[in-house]
């Protein structure tokens, strides 16, 4: 075999290697555009199911708040936000008790961290400063294992309840 032929039967394979290379990215690609697009389904997912679950919250009347087990807000539907009068747009992960009173010291008797501590509903009446009364059922949140992660208040305001009922006793 001369050179000449030696040279052509290794451009030959050379051109084989790239054509098997180039199939091989051509697969990559197409795996890569699926992945690409497989993503993009579920982001698309989860913004509609997180669209879903603040529509749902947010059309409850009654407060619904969510702390975590360092006492730190994770949510606020529109109905806390205006019972409890929250004008700090950056209430996510401060402490309830500085978000829904100003304070920097946990309040007296707090219900949540005897959720916390219990793992059991905690119901409370609780007096806000603008004279608004609140019933407040506060509920363990538990991880997949059982285990208490966190807080969920329902308050409603009970205001014209018990001023009603005050009208009625004190005939």
């Amino acid at each position: 075999m001369d050179k000449l032929q030696q040279t052509l039967l290794e451009l030959e394979q050379t051109k084989e290697e790239l054509r098997q290379s180039r199939d091989e990215i051509l697969q990559l690609r197409h795996s890569l555009d699926e992945d690409v697009t497989e993503k993009r389904q579920v982001k698309q997912a989860l913004r509609e199911s997180e669209k879903r679950f603040l529509d749902v919250t947010n059309a409850l009347n009654d407060a619904l708040i969510l702390i975590d087990n360092n006492l730190k807000v994770l949510l606020l539907n529109d109905a806390a936000i205006n019972l409890y009068s929250v004008t700090d747009k950056n209430y996510i992960g401060k402490k309830c008790h500085q978000v829904f009173f100003g304070c920097e010291q946990v309040c007296a008797g707090c219900p949540t961290l005897e959720v916390m501590r219990t793992g059991k509903t905690v119901v409370t009446k609780r007096h806000l400063p603008k004279g608004k009364s609140l019933n407040r059922h506060n509920s363990p949140v538990r991880d997949f294992d059982g285990n208490v992660v966190g807080c969920a208040v329902i308050a409603a305001d009970i205001t014209e309840h018990e001023e009603a009922y005050r009208k009625i006793t004190t005939f």
